[in-house]
């Protein structure tokens, strides 16, 4: 096993807009840190930002998958996991409690709470329970037609598993639509809390089975994001308000808003006595009365974790100095009041390269 002078922290599913997202908010530190990535595919362009990268069997593959991250943890010892995707989020809860992963925090809920963050109608039931606002949600057909009586057009359909960055989510805006998603199968339907003039908007199109949430016109909605320490306390907590265009954050701004606060206060503090540790994004809307409506959580820095950080709240270096002691002198860097842009970037990887980890599995290859 190779020696290392700085603590190693692993990301997984670099090429993932999260993983690259918590990339770039190490960017700044990255002399004080070895950065371990793991991917399935050799071409995803991030892992040659790493220290050394990694293929694994892909997160489908659970058992396969969980046993080749036990190896690169037993060669690497990383001291902290940051995970890219919500589908790892199981294999990664189970690994955290892996008594052969010992000495490794890994920023993930316990292994009973996991399925709660990628099942969107234990989501809804999990909130329900416990008092946090999340917009009605539906699985059953008599269900779904209940909703549809109380609420009327649009509703929204989500894959009830999966759906993650907007993949197959439709803005459903009439009963056909509605019948279709029910013959189909697998959906959560939920009421749209989007806003009237928004509405109007899909009410306007029209498609058999809905419009794909990802021809999204340009809109707003709110995001919570906070993380929780090892103890279940709120390390951080950000608000912001994002403008988005597709299913792509274009923009973000801070919201000063005692409202959201406080309902950002209450979901860390449920979260936190349920055994959750790292991060958790929630995504919703506030009306015109003030109120605060969630209708997606993630176990995970988002994309727009960078936006974040230019902005002063780097929620990655928050965890990496919570969760590794050794980089707690690591200080928050000093920026400016300003507004968060999302750029499009091209990457280019040297062809020989990536064969290599294609070849070998690991890059640069071990000396």
């Amino acid at each position: 096993m190779r020696p290392v002078s700085r603590p190693a922290v692993l990301v997984t599913s670099v090429g993932s807009r999260a993983a690259e997202g918590v990339l770039a908010c190490l960017a700044p530190w990255r002399e004080h840190i070895r950065v371990i990535a793991t991917n399935s595919t050799a071409d995803a362009p991030g892992l040659y930002d790493a220290d050394q990268a990694f293929l694994v069997p892909p997160t489908a593959q659970q058992a396969d998958f969980s046993e080749r991250l036990v190896s690169i943890i037993a060669q690497e010892r990383p001291a902290l996991v940051f995970n890219g995707r919500d589908e790892e989020l199981p294999a990664l809860a189970a690994l955290a409690t892996d008594p052969r992963c010992r000495g490794t925090a890994f920023l993930v809920p316990p292994v009973a709470m996991a399925p709660i963050f990628n099942d969107k109608y234990l989501t809804a039931a999990f909130a329900r329970q416990h008092g946090l606002p999340f917009t009605e949600t539906a699985f059953t057909e008599p269900e779904a037609r209940a909703l549809a009586l109380r609420h009327g057009f649009p509703l929204v359909a989500k894959p009830r598993v999966g759906g993650h960055a907007s993949r197959d989510v439709f803005v459903l805006t009439r009963a056909e639509q509605l019948d279709a998603a029910l013959q189909r199968g697998g959906f959560v339907i939920q009421a749209f809390v989007g806003g009237a003039a928004l509405a109007r908007v899909f009410m306007d199109r029209d498609a058999s089975m809905g419009m794909p949430w990802v021809w999204n016109p340009r809109n707003t909605y709110h995001m919570i994001d906070v993380v929780m320490g090892r103890d279940g306390e709120l390390l951080s907590l950000c608000l912001s308000e994002a403008e988005r265009a597709g299913s792509i954050v274009q923009q973000l701004r801070w919201v000063d808003d005692p409202r959201v606060r406080e309902v950002g206060r209450r979901h860390a503090e449920v979260l936190g006595a349920a055994g959750h540790r790292g991060p958790v994004n929630i995504q919703g809307v506030v009306d015109e009365a003030g109120a605060f409506t969630a209708f997606e959580w993630n176990a995970r820095f988002v994309g727009s974790a960078p936006g974040y950080a230019l902005m002063g709240c780097n929620q990655v270096l928050a965890a990496l100095r919570h969760f590794v002691p050794v980089l707690d002198h690591l200080a928050q860097q000093d920026l400016p009041a300003l507004r968060a842009f999302r750029p499009l970037v091209y990457r280019g990887v040297p062809e020989a390269d990536i064969e290599r980890l294609r070849a070998s599995g690991q890059w640069p290859p071990t000396a």
